[in-house]
């Protein structure tokens, strides 16, 4: 994990402007995010680059481990990251997440994000795990801008819960804080009898998704 640091001088009169408009747009009720993004790059333009670290992001001992007895024990997994998606993917290996001769399904967002599109990525992803019978030998990997569309849809939220039910694995990557907690509401008001969730996590993003389950 890199970080870029830099650095801008401002004058008293322009921090105040932007502030203000910074303050004004946490305070925004609609698309909030949005408006903060838009502020930061206001003022994010004409750094003078400071310097750079690398943190190197490892697993912790006995992960892989782990994994692999929960799998055994017949647990389903889902691992909800904010992460991309080929980071996620090699995450997943490298911690026994996904194993070689797998199906893995992959369910992004469509060019064309619309619901015809996003149900033949859903199509697409119910084939790729079609050639194996047993769950333990398939997974689905879907993206935040897919769960996005899938959201909006009841026909295709409940298309898309039926083939994650018959994954044994599920990866979420580059998912925000409320689509962690989604995913888990999903879960637990769909699904029938209603399953015990427990969700772990270990930072400020994860609490909703924590919240949300049992």
């Amino acid at each position: 994990r890199t970080l870029v640091i830099g650095r801008k001088k401002l004058t008293t009169t322009d921090f105040k402007k932007w502030k203000d408009g910074y303050e004004a747009a946490a305070r925004s009720l609609g698309d909030r995010v949005g408006n903060l993004a838009k502020v930061a790059e206001e003022v994010e333009k004409q750094l003078e680059i400071v310097g750079a670290t690398a943190i190197e992001d490892k697993l912790q001992d006995g992960v892989p481990e782990t994994i692999v007895n929960i799998r055994k024990a017949g647990i389903n997994l889902w691992v909800l990251t904010g992460d991309k998606l080929e980071t996620a993917r090699n995450i997943g290996f490298s911690s026994k997440v996904l194993e070689l001769g797998m199906a893995i399904a992959v369910l992004d967002k469509p060019p064309e994000a619309d619901q015809a599109s996003i149900g033949r990525a859903l199509s697409e992803a119910e084939k790729a795990v079609a050639s194996r019978s047993e769950a333990r030998h398939k997974a689905i990997m879907v993206t935040g801008p897919a769960l996005e569309h899938i959201f909006q849809d009841e026909s295709s939220k409940d298309r898309f819960l039926k083939l994650a039910i018959s994954c044994s694995i599920v990866i979420a990557c580059r998912v925000s804080p409320l689509q962690k907690s989604l995913m888990v509401r999903l879960v637990r008001e769909k699904v029938q009898p209603t399953p015990v969730t427990l969700s772990i996590g270990d930072g400020a993003n994860d609490v909703p998704m924590i919240q949300e389950a049992q």
